[in-house]
This record gives C-alpha cells, structure tokens and sequence, in this order.
C-alpha cells in the first residue's frame, strides 16, 4: 500500500527530493520479491524518478552472509537480485 501511494503522489515525492539539494537519499526497500515481480509500482517509481524527474539511481542488492556459505543458496540469492 505504501508504495501505491509513492506512485499515486510522484510529483510530491520528486518535489521533496529536489529539496534536499546535492543530499544522498537511501531507500530501503522490503524484501518481498513480489514487490518488483508480479506489481508495477517499483518499476513505475524508478522510472518516473529518473526518466521524467532527471533523478540519478543506483540499486544495490545486499545478500545476508549465510547465503554465501553454500553454494547453493548463493546462487538462489543471485537468481532473486
């Protein structure tokens, strides 16, 4: 729901982020796969950001260390990012 109304209100979003100047801004985003898979919102949100609002985006995928200890889930958490 959060995210539906960060879509629904972009142009405040984009307004409140010029704002902030030269600022770095973090999102933290839910691990919920669904999120980015089977909606839109994620994917309308960083394109309105950067195509329309000029914003520059980096994403960074951060993968819990157990993860790494078998090659198995390693590669998993590589298939989800």
């Amino acid at each position: 729901y959060c995210l539906d109304y960060l879509v629904a209100n972009q142009d405040w979003l984009a307004e409140r982020l010029r704002s902030l100047d030269d600022a770095f801004i973090l999102f933290d985003c839910p691990g919920q796969i669904e999120l980015y898979t089977h909606q839109e919102t994620v994917r309308s949100l960083v394109h309105t950001l950067s195509d329309t609002h000029g914003f520059r985006l980096v994403a960074v995928h951060l993968l819990d260390a157990h993860h790494c200890a078998e090659v198995s889930k390693y590669v998993s958490g590589l298939v989800v990012s």
